[in-house]
């Protein structure tokens, strides 16, 4: 019969693991409108995407909870950042329409995948490094997805 493992193998398993790392992934979708203005095809219109958000965060296990993070506080977390978006119209703050669309949101730029993307991870990054001032847990990756097809990715590295 295989031998149980103790409370102290599994701190010795967890010490030698000491200089690696866990990443957990979560989750999460909303629906968000858009144009773009500088778009020469069908995406200068208005219209709207289901969009699907993975976020990946990077840690190390903590010997009393058994995890890098609870994803109840991930889900509070990211959903502070998203409810911003939920149900939304972004357009690019310089886009001529935007006078015309009184439920528009002003964008920085243009509000593509890869844009949309990067700003939830820097929201996102804040809104973790507030609830944690020491270097763990970290978020690691952003995935957008505007389409079942189409997705774009932000990288801490």
């Amino acid at each position: 019969m295989p031998k149980q493992k103790t409370t102290t193998e599994m701190e010795d398993i967890l010490a030698e693991l000491k200089y690696s790392f866990v990443t957990i992934t979560r989750e999460y979708s909303w629906e968000m409108g858009h144009a773009l203005m500088n778009h020469k095809g069908k995406c200068y219109n208005i219209h709207g995407h289901n969009y699907r958000m993975e976020v990946e965060i990077r840690g190390d296990i903590n010997p009393n909870t058994g995890m890098v993070m609870d994803f109840s506080q991930v889900d509070d977390i990211i959903e502070s950042v998203i409810i911003k978006y939920d149900h939304k119209l972004f357009m690019n703050k310089k886009d001529p329409r935007m006078k015309l669309v009184q439920e528009a949101y002003p964008f920085e730029g243009e509000p593509t995948a890869e844009n949309l993307a990067w700003v939830l991870f820097y929201k996102t990054d804040l809104a973790i490094d507030d609830e944690y001032a020491n270097d763990t847990p970290r978020l690691e990756r952003v995935t957008l997805y505007e389409t079942d097809k189409a997705s774009a990715t932000v990288l801490r590295s």
